[in-house]
């Protein structure tokens, strides 16, 4: 089982957070993260503005103590205090397809469902794939920031507008509304974000 940690924060100058990225990643990997990158909101209502920090894990427990110890690194420490943490989110992955590596951007979709659906991300998939969707990645909130319980998909894009498409499609689809039907799917909210890498 893969878990997410999501952690936003509010910045005033997001430029030494983004210069010391790679840095920061490299420490999360170091303390036995699986994957680590840097969110920055485009089109996301309130957290626009904000510096979004998601990591993969195998375990919540290895992810708290990890991220324990990155936290205690006084140049992380520094940067935390000058960027406050707005809200931090746990998530267990339910389903994913393809490999985000050269991904630009991420279109993010929160909703909520009686269940998540493969039929439905199969759906996504074989819609995006043509437009620049390197990879789909679902996910179910079990603590903290949205609604325990919801679901958030990910579409890792090469470009906005492949995924302005693969949105068009999807939300057209008669496969899919319907699938969307059977499980209770609603959308709360669909934001953009760029990949720092």
């Amino acid at each position: 089982m893969t878990y997410r940690i999501l952690t936003r924060y509010q910045v005033t100058d997001p430029g030494p957070i983004i210069q010391r990225a790679p840095e920061v990643r490299e420490k999360v990997l170091a303390v036995g993260a699986r994957r680590s990158v840097l969110f920055q909101p485009l089109a996301t209502g309130p957290s626009v503005g904000a510096l979004a920090w998601a990591s993969a894990w195998d375990s919540i427990d290895a992810a708290i103590e990890g991220l324990a110890k990155v936290y205690a690194d006084p140049a992380i420490a520094a940067l935390r205090d000058a960027n406050p943490v707005l809200s931090r989110s746990i998530s267990k992955s339910v389903l994913e397809r393809g490999d985000p590596t050269g991904s630009k951007f991420v279109g993010i979709t929160r909703f909520t469902a009686s269940t998540h659906s493969e039929r439905g991300v199969e759906i996504c998939w074989e819609k995006g794939q043509p437009n620049g969707i390197t990879a789909i990645r679902v996910s179910q909130y079990i603590a903290g920031g949205e609604t325990p319980g919801s679901y958030v998909a990910l579409f890792f894009a090469v470009s906005l507008d492949g995924w302005a498409e693969t949105v068009a499609q999807v939300t057209s689809d008669k496969a899919f509304l319907e699938e969307g039907e059977r499980i209770n799917f609603s959308v709360t909210s669909r934001g953009l974000a760029k990949i720092i890498r």
